[in-house]
């Protein structure tokens, strides 16, 4: 049996074996044309072999030219199909020098159709048999070169440029093995077949044509690496759809509103949870306007927002109201994300949100706990003071009624004295003033407002407070001194609150002094400037406080008194903290002192300046 039609046989049928397979790769993913591509390669080389066993066993000129024409063009379209594979895989060749290639073959395939003797030869002299080293027989051609067989020559070297620069840029990009394997193969075995076929022709190599078996090659490395792609495909593949499943496993158990918005704003997607949120069936959403997800009053907004989030992106976090089916809104707070395809091209939003109506209701829940709280502490300390408050009273009630009882005496003499009954009068209305004082001072105190911040001059403040503990103080022997300085600044803070944190203050050196000697009893109020801050000191000239004790001083409910809260202090400090100051304690033999301290404001940083 004749080796060479054995080998070539099978080179031809290995040829066309890979051609059947790549044209099922393609017909399954019709994108990828690369498949057809390599199987028009694998077919123009399973009958270019064929071809070159023909020209073996072929004798006459006649016929060894037409086997001639027939091979030209197996390799023409062997190689243009390769360029373009290289151009649509690698995606690093020029274009334009691969359309040059393929127009410079073109003119090739024309002129080795219209040549009686092929592009090949202008003119066959003889069919040479020849034998292998092992004996077989073969034929080859003898003739004169045809002049244009050049272009064709020329256009296998700009191949070979072509491929060498595409595989140098894969290669940078970092698709090395791409590279190696389609780029390296292709560039080493055009050389080959550029280089034996020219030999053959010319008769300086006694063998026969092998540009099939260099071809089946390079179809057999193009083999190999779209199988190793499509063997990752399919890894990817199913490291993909195990990814899809957590995913929807996730999207389907997660506690969060996941939203899916296209291009045109219209909703893609809503997990299950917006379903159990809202009330409202996926089927009932997707394709509508993402508005029509959210309260009415917001729609507005919404649209305008997701206009500038089409070309800037959304914002990283917002606040919107889902609408629910019961007419209640649900407040969530989203995070978002701008879509972009493979080309980066606009498409879309995908927003998760974490309901957080109950926790905003909570939260309000616990404000106004935390004001009854502030309410119950300013009254539980107002209410140690009731009894100087009563005696404070007293007097003013009591002089208006004596004042009243004479004036009625003057009126039922016969000739009532006018001048003294208007003096009479007059005294009824101080002591009327005096009293709506004090009992404005107590609604001052107990009355339930906003947090405020104010310009708040820090003298009338401390003479308010001063009054409201004066008796108090006076009846238990107590002596006040006031150590501050008329130009200290305004600080920013509220009236109100900055009066309870000086009370609280004020009751609680009160209490430190009772078991102090009358004479030694104490207390005295000191502010200083600094360039931001205030700093005002309440100290007394008690026993002091445990050491053990002053760092827990202002937590909650700790307290060393029978029926008292202990959250004065607490209340104190986060008070001051909210308006951006601080509270500390300090004790020693002498007593105990508290410092605070406020913000200078902007007003009295200008006078301060100034």
């Amino acid at each position: 049996m004749s080796i060479l039609t054995t080998i070539w046989s099978m080179i031809s049928g290995a040829c066309l074996m890979l051609c059947f397979l790549h044209l099922l790769l393609w017909w399954k993913d019709r994108h990828q044309r690369v498949y057809l591509l390599s199987a028009l390669m694998a077919l123009a080389s399973g009958a270019g072999a064929l071809i070159e066993l023909g020209l073996m066993r072929s004798e006459s000129i006649a016929a060894h030219a037409t086997l001639l024409r027939a091979q030209n063009i197996a390799v023409a379209v062997i190689l243009v199909a390769m360029v373009w594979f290289v151009q649509g895989y690698l995606r690093t060749g020029r274009r334009w020098l691969a359309a040059v290639i393929s127009a410079s073959w073109a003119f090739c395939i024309v002129v080795n159709l219209l040549s009686p003797n092929s592009l090949v030869f202008a003119e066959i002299h003889e069919v040479v048999p020849r034998e292998t080293f092992w004996g077989e027989t073969f034929h080859t051609a003898r003739g004169a070169t045809h002049p244009l067989k050049i272009v064709a020559d020329l256009t296998s070297f700009l191949i070979a440029v072509y491929v060498a620069e595409a595989t140098f840029r894969a290669w940078r990009c970092g698709r090395r093995q791409a590279a190696l394997v389609v780029g390296a193969s292709i560039t080493v075995f055009i050389v080959i077949a550029g280089i034996h076929a020219p030999l053959v022709d010319a008769g300086r190599v006694a063998t026969p044509f092998m540009v099939s078996v260099a071809f089946l090659t390079i179809v057999s490395a193009l083999s190999y690496q779209l199988a190793d792609d499509a063997s990752r495909a399919l890894r990817y593949g199913r490291e993909i759809r195990a990814g899809e499943r957590r995913w929807r496993t996730l999207l389907n158990e997660v506690q969060l509103v996941v939203v899916d918005l296209d291009p045109a704003g219209r909703v893609r997607y809503v997990n299950p949870f917006f379903e159990r949120l809202s009330g409202r069936r996926a089927l009932e959403v997707v394709g509508q306007p993402f508005t029509a997800l959210m309260i009415a009053e917001e729609s507005g907004d919404l649209a305008a927002r997701f206009a500038g989030a089409a070309s800037e992106g959304p914002r990283p976090r917002s606040r919107w109201t889902v609408a629910a089916a019961d007419g209640h809104g649900r407040v969530c707070d989203w995070s978002s994300v701008r879509l972009v395809t493979p080309e980066g091209d606009f498409d879309g939003i995908l927003s998760v949100g974490a309901d957080v109506t109950e926790a905003l209701q909570a939260r309000r829940d616990l404000e106004r706990t935390r004001r009854r709280l502030d309410r119950v502490i300013r009254a539980n300390m107002l209410g140690e003071l009731v009894s100087a408050f009563s005696h404070e009273l007293n007097q003013p009630l009591a002089a208006i009624l004596s004042n009243a009882q004479a004036a009625r005496r003057y009126l039922a003499q016969g000739r009532p004295r006018v001048d003294d009954v208007r003096g009479i009068l007059d005294q009824i209305v101080a002591d009327d003033k005096r009293a709506a004082a004090v009992i404005e001072r107590l609604r001052a105190l107990m009355e339930r407002g906003e947090i405020l911040r104010e310009d708040l001059a820090l003298v009338p403040l401390l003479d308010e407070v001063v009054a409201l503990v004066q008796p108090e103080l006076h009846q238990q022997g107590i002596r006040l001194e006031l150590l501050v300085p008329a130009d200290t600044p305004p600080v920013q803070a509220g009236r109100v609150e900055v009066q309870q944190v000086l009370l609280n203050l004020l009751v609680n050196a009160v209490r430190a002094l009772e078991g102090v000697p009358e004479s030694t009893r104490r207390i005295t109020i000191a502010a200083s400037n600094g360039d931001e801050r205030v700093t005002l000191t309440v100290a007394d000239t008690g026993p002091g406080i445990p050491s053990d004790q002053i760092d827990r001083l202002f937590e909650p409910f700790h307290g060393d008194r029978d029926g008292q809260l202990g959250m004065g202090l607490a209340i104190c400090r986060r008070i001051l903290e909210a308006y951006g100051g601080s509270i500390q304690a300090e004790s020693g033999d002498g007593g105990a002192s508290f410092r605070f301290t406020l913000p200078v404001s902007a007003v009295g940083k200008q006078v301060s300046r100034g």
